[in-house]
Formats: C-alpha cells, sequence, structure tokens
C-alpha cells in the first residue's frame, strides 16, 4: 500500500502546530486574588512573582498589603468584585479603601516584566472613579485606564496591555481626593508560566503529522 498523504492534511497540520503555538504563547493569565487567604493575612510576598505595597499612606497605616474584608468594615463597606477578600493595608479607618495615586495607592511590582494586566476597582458610594497605570523598569509611564464614573458596589475591570513584556509595576487607587474604592482580582500574564500538558500535546502532535505528510511515498 501506498500512502500519499493528502495536502489537506499538510494544512490541517500547520494550522494545528499554529494553534499550539499560540496556546503555549497565551497562557492563561496568573490569578492574584485575597480569597485565597484568610483574613488578616499579609499579601506582600504571599504570590511568586510579584511584590504588593502600598504608597502615598495618606490613611495611615504601613506600606504592607493584607486581605481585608470589605464588608466588615465600620465606615464605608463595600461588596468586594469576587469573594468578599480586599487588597487592603493597615490603615487605621479605611484599611479597605485606595484613593488617588500620591494619597494612597497599591503598587505591584513584577520580577519579570509583563504584557498585560487587569484589576478590579469597586466603589464604595454614589460616584468613584477608578485610576491604573502602568510604568516600565525606568519609572516612564507606559500608559494608563480610567473607569466610568460607579456607584456603590458597582466594579470595573481596569486593564492595560502592550505588545511587549515592559510593564515593570503598576499603581492602581481611585482617580482623585473624591474617588475612594476597593482594589480586587488582580490578573496578570506570566510569560514565564510553565506550558499547559494539552498545549504541549497539541504541539506534538502536529509536528509529528507533518514530518509524516512529508514523508516520500514509497
Amino acid at each position: 500500500m501506498i500512502f500519499r498523504p493528502a495536502s489537506g492534511l499538510r494544512a490541517a497540520a500547520a494550522a494545528l502546530a499554529c494553534g499550539g503555538a499560540m496556546a503555549l504563547a497565551h497562557a492563561a493569565p496568573v490569578v492574584v486574588d485575597p480569597d485565597a487567604f484568610a483574613p488578616g493575612t499579609d499579601l506582600s510576598n504571599a504570590f511568586a512573582g510579584i511584590t504588593l505595597s502600598a504608597v502615598g499612606l495618606g490613611f495611615g497605616g504601613g506600606p504592607a498589603i493584607f486581605a481585608v474584608d470589605s464588608l466588615s468594615q465600620p465606615a464605608e463597606p463595600f461588596t468586594a468584585s469576587t469573594g468578599r477578600l480586599v487588597f487592603g493595608t493597615s490603615a487605621p479607618t479605611f484599611p479597605h479603601l485606595f484613593r488617588e495615586p500620591s494619597f494612597h495607592a497599591l503598587r505591584v511590582d513584577f520580577a519579570a516584566p509583563t504584557d498585560a494586566v487587569w484589576i478590579d476597582f469597586i466603589s464604595n458610594d454614589s460616584a468613584d472613579t477608578g485610576f491604573l497605570q502602568a510604568f516600565d523598569a525606568a519609572d516612564n509611564l507606559l500608559g494608563t485606564y480610567t473607569t466610568a464614573s460607579l456607584t456603590a458596589n458597582q466594579f470595573e475591570t481596569m486593564s492595560l496591555s502592550f505588545g511587549s513584556a515592559s510593564i515593570a509595576y503598576i499603581l492602581a487607587s481611585g482617580l482623585d481626593s473624591a474617588s475612594s474604592g476597593g482594589l480586587d482580582h488582580l490578573r496578570y500574564n506570566d510569560d514565564g508560566t510553565v506550558p499547559e500538558p494539552a498545549a504541549l500535546l497539541l504541539v506534538g502532535t502536529a509536528l509529528l503529522a507533518l514530518r509524516l505528510s512529508r514523508r516520500p511515498a514509497r
């Protein structure tokens, strides 16, 4: 029997290889969520690949970031975008709130630069606006994201993405002195993520099919 692979097989194999490569290149974002820990846990260095800190400290407290129950706060409680816990600080009155960048903001430093980041901003009253900034390793501002004006317990996912892994750190906060809100459910792309087994299997199968399709007929 002579095996003569059809051109369609080659095309299908090439498509599989391309799809597998894309699956490897676009692994699922890394999820950083306070709900993975107990309330009060110090999250500053709890996640591999990133460091969390508070800057400005206008509400008081220190630079450490904690998992804070947003609904248990006596002053201006709100509902988290996922679960119940949000990123917070040791501020005595408003540990669950962040305001304008220079006053009280969340900083996230990435061990390796990333090309995309997402984080939820939650309003705690009738009108709050979230603000996200991304910087490179030389402290150059790469871009910003501003949410719509949100009402109590509404949230919007703030996101920034670029064509290359250039984001060294981000600042997330409210837009101005009139916008205090919560931050929850951080996600980012990790270029160093180990490929999923299914993606590796897909690429391997496609490459084998391509090799068989190019063998000369006997």
